[in-house]
C-alpha cells in the first residue's frame, strides 16, 4: 500500500519500475563493470577446446514480445549466478547471527494481553525439561557479577518506557522487586502491523553467561516446507493460528523471575504513572500428534493427510480433507483456551490454498513455496542498494545477510556463496565503512539466484539414480541404478525416495551436483547421488538392507562434523589473527614508545652540548681579554727598561690599564 502511494505521489508506474529494475541490474550486475559481467557467455565467443559440460551457459537473445524486458535481464542474471556457481565461485562456510536494531520508544505502541501469565508451561512440557529450566542453578552455573543499574538513555525515553511498565503491571506481566540478580536492557522494534512495536529484553549478555539450553522440540523453519508431499491435482488446504502476544501469557518459573529485570524506576513516577498507592503498590512487589508434527531435523512422516508446523506463536496445519481440517481446529482452539493462551483471531486463517509462513509464500495453484514477495522485494533493494554504495556498516550487512540465509533454507546450495562476508560482518567498530571487492561479488551472487529460490512440491521423485563422476566398472560410463534396485532405500512405493525431487532440470555437473542437477534438493539428500557413485559394486548388492533412515542419519552426522571441524578452523583462525594482530599493535606501540625516549634523550644531549659550547666561549673569551692584558704590560714593561717614550692612547688603554698608563707617563 505504501509502495503504490509513493508511486502515485511521483508519477512513476509498473512500467517505469521494470525499467528502472532492468536498468539496475545492467549497471550493477551484467554490465562492463557489473561484478558478474565476467560471468556472462556470449554465442558469438569461441570456446576454448571442447566443451564437455552444460555450463557456462550463453545469454538469452531471443525473447517473446509479450514478455517484458526487465524478465529478460533476470533470466540473463540467473544464468550468470549458475555459472559463477559452476566455476565454483566461493565454498561454503557457516552462518552468522543477524542484530536487531533498536527502534524509537512508544510505551502505547507495544502490543500487551489482557491477561499476562495465564499459562504454565511446566503443565506441558517432559518432566526432564522441566527439571532442566526450573532450576537456576542449572541455567547459571557460575555467580553472576553484580547487578549495575541501568538508566535510559534520555528523558524521552524514560518517559516512554515508564508508560509501557505502567501497562505491563497493569495486565500481570510484571512485577516488582526490590533485589534482583539478573537486570538487561530493553528496548522497542518495529512489527509488521503498521505502528505497532514488540518490547524486546535484551539478555544478550546474560544468555553468555547461562549454560547451553535445550534444543527446541520441532521447531519449524523454511525447509520444512520442503518435506510437503504434494501430488498435482490433489488439494492441499492451509489453516494457521496465531497466539496472541505468546510470550506474554507464560508464566515463568519462580526461581528464575529475579534474573530477568530489567532498569529501575523512582517510585514515586511509579506512583504517579499507574495511579496507585503504596499499599498497593507493596502488594505487586516479591523480595496435533507428535509424529505428524513436520521438523527439518526429522524423517517426514509418511502418512501426509494432516501436517503441522510449528513456528514459535503461529502454528500452520495442511490438510488434505476439510471436514479432517476443521476438527483438528477445533479440538486445537480448545486446548489454547484450556492452557490459557489467547488466540489472535484477526490472523486466523482456515482452509485457504495459500498462505504466508515462515516468510515464504505457500500456494495449492500450482504447489509451490517461495519467498514471501514483499520480503524478497525488500531484500533485492537492500542487495541493489549495497551494490550501489559499496559501503555500509557490518551490522547492517549483517542483517542483510540473516535474511539472505533464512531465504536460503528452501535451497541449501545458496550457502555456498557466503564465505568473505561472514569476515566482514564480524569486525569492530559497527560503523559505515567501505564494503571489500570479494563481499560486494558474493551479495551479486546471491542476487543474481534469488529467482531461483522457488520451490515446486508435487514434482515427482527420479526414477533412476545417475552418477555424475564416470565409474571405473563400466569403462568410463556413466553408472545408473534403477529404481526398483533402490527402492529398498525408501518407504513410498514405487518411487525412489532417496532421489532428490529435482525442482528444476539444469543438468548433471560434479561441481554442481547439490545445486544443479538436483535443484533444491530435500535435506540430507544432495549428498546421495555421490555417495552412490563412490561407493563400490559389491556394496549395491547389500544396499537393499540399509534403511533411508539411518542412511540420512549418517549423512547428517558426517555435516555436521564438517560443520564442527569448519567451527573449529574458523575458531583458530579468529585467534590467530587476534593474536597476530595484539603482536603487531604491541611492536608498533613498542617502536613508537622507543622512538620517544630516543628522541628525548637526543634533546637532552643537544641541549647539554649546547650549554658546554657557551661556556667554553666564555672561558675562551675572558683569556683572549686576559693575554691582550698582559701583552701590554710586557711592552709598557720594556718600553720602561729601555729608556724611551711610549705613548699610548688614552682611548685604548685608559680603561684597561690606568697605572701602568700613569707610571709610563711620569
Amino acid at each position: 500500500m505504501r509502495q503504490r502511494h509513493w508511486r502515485t505521489l511521483l508519477g512513476v508506474t509498473a512500467a517505469t519500475v521494470a525499467a528502472g529494475f532492468a536498468s539496475a541490474v545492467d549497471v550493477l550486475l551484467l554490465g562492463n563493470c557489473g561484478l558478474m559481467s565476467i560471468f556472462s557467455v556470449d554465442w558469438s565467443q569461441p570456446a576454448a577446446g571442447r566443451m564437455r559440460d552444460i555450463f557456462p551457459l550463453p545469454e538469452i537473445q531471443t525473447w517473446p514480445s509479450t514478455v517484458m524486458l526487465a524478465a529478460l535481464k533476470v533470466a540473463n542474471l540467473c544464468i550468470a549466478g549458475l555459472n559463477a556457481m559452476w566455476a565454483d565461485f566461493k565454498t561454503h562456510r557457516l552462518t552468522a547471527a543477524w542484530r536487531s536494531d533498536n527502534w524509537v520508544w512508544r510505551g502505547d505502541a507495544v502490543d500487551l494481553p489482557l491477561q499476562a501469565a495465564t499459562s504454565d508451561p511446566l503443565q506441558h512440557i517432559p518432566m526432564d525439561l522441566v527439571s532442566a529450566i526450573s532450576d537456576s542453578s542449572a541455567i547459571f552455573p557460575e555467580p553472576l557479577p553484580p547487578v549495575q543499574p541501568l538508566v535510559p538513555a534520555n528523558e524521552h525515553d524514560y518517559r516512554q518506557y515508564l508508560i509501557l511498565v505502567g501497562r505491563e503491571i497493569g495486565c500481570g506481566k510484571l512485577r516488582l522487586r526490590r533485589h534482583v540478580r539478573g537486570l538487561a536492557s530493553v528496548f522497542a522494534a518495529a512489527k509488521a502491523t503498521e505502528g505497532r512495536q514488540r518490547k524486546i529484553w535484551n539478555g544478550a549478555q546474560l544468555s553468555a553467561l547461562a549454560a547451553r539450553p535445550p534444543p527446541p522440540h520441532r521447531l519449524a523453519n523454511p525447509s520444512s516446507l520442503l518435506d510437503i508431499h504434494a501430488e498435482t491435482g490433489k488439494p492441499l488446504y492451509y489453516s494457521k493460528r496465531d497466539a496472541e502476544t505468546f510470550f506474554d501469557t507464560l508464566r515463568l518459573p519462580s526461581d528464575l523471575q529475579d534474573f530477568f529485570a530489567q532498569p529501575p524506576l523512582l517510585v514515586g513516577d511509579l506512583l504517579r504513572e499507574t495511579g496507585l498507592d503504596l499499599v498497593a503498590l507493596s502488594e505487586l512487589t516479591d523480595d496435533a500428534a507428535e509424529e505428524c508434527v513436520v521438523f527439518f531435523s526429522h524423517k517426514p512422516p509418511s502418512d501426509q493427510s494432516e501436517l503441522c508446523l510449528v513456528a514459535t506463536d503461529d502454528t500452520v496445519f495442511v490438510h488434505q480433507s476439510r471436514d479432517v481440517m476443521m476438527s483438528t481446529l477445533q479440538h486445537f482452539d480448545g486446548a489454547l483456551a484450556a492452557a490459557g493462551i489467547p488466540r489472535k483471531k484477526s490472523k486466523d486463517t482456515t482452509l485457504v490454498e495459500q498462505i504466508t509462513v515462515l516468510g515464504c509464500d505457500v500456494s495449492r495453484r500450482p504447489h509451490v513455496a517461495e519467498p514471501s514477495q514483499n520480503k524478497l522485494l525488500r531484500c533485492l533493494a537492500c542487495c541493489l542498494d549495497l551494490l550501489r554504495t559499496k559501503s555500509a556498516s557490518p551490522g547492517a550487512v549483517n542483517g542483510l545477510l540473516g535474511l539472505l540465509q533464512w531465504f536460503s533454507l528452501l535451497q541449501r546450495p545458496m550457502f555456498g556463496v557466503f564465505d568473505q562476508i561472514y569476515e566482514f560482518v564480524r569486525r569492530e567498530p559497527n560503523v559505515r565503512k567501505p564494503v571489500p571487492c570479494n563481499v560486494l561479488r558474493e551479495i551479486a551472487l546471491a542476487t543474481s539466484l534469488l529467482p531461483l529460490l522457488s520451490v515446486s512440491l508435487d514434482e515427482g521423485f527420479h526414477e533412476e539414480l545417475l552418477a555424475c563422476d564416470a565409474a571405473p566398472e563400466f569403462d568410463g560410463q556413466q553408472q545408473q541404478a534403477r529404481a526398483s534396485k533402490a527402492k529398498p532405500i525408501g518407504s513410498a512405493p514405487g518411487r525412489l525416495r532417496a532421489a532428490a525431487r529435482s525442482r528444476t532440470v539444469l543438468g548433471t555437473l560434479p561441481s554442481m551436483a547439490g545445486f544443479v542437477s538436483f535443484g533444491s534438493c530435500r535435506r540430507g539428500c544432495s549428498l546421495m547421488p555421490q555417495t552412490e557413485a563412490a561407493v563400490p559394486r559389491s556394496l549395491h548388492e547389500r544396499l537393499p538392507a540399509a534403511t533411508e533412515c539411518t542412511l540420512l542419519r549418517r549423512i547428517d552426522d558426517l555435516e555436521a562434523r564438517m560443520a564442527a571441524q569448519r567451527v573449529k578452523v574458523d575458531a583458530h583462525e579468529a585467534r590467530f589473527g587476534a593474536f597476530s594482530e595484539r603482536l603487531e599493535a604491541a611492536c608498533q606501540e613498542a617502536v613508537a614508545q622507543a622512538r620517544a625516549v630516543t628522541q628525548q634523550r637526543r634533546d637532552e644531549l643537544l641541549k647539554e652540548v649546547d650549554c658546554q659550547l657557551r661556556v667554553l666561549r666564555k672561558r675562551m673569551d675572558s683569556l683572549t681579554d686576559l693575554s691582550d692584558e698582559l701583552m701590554f704590560k710586557a711592552s709598557a714593561q720594556c718600553a720602561a727598561g729601555a729608556g724611551s717614550h711610549v705613548d699610548l692612547s688614552a682611548n685604548d688603554m685608559r680603561g684597561k690599564l690606568p697605572s701602568l698608563t700613569e707610571e709610563v707617563g711620569q
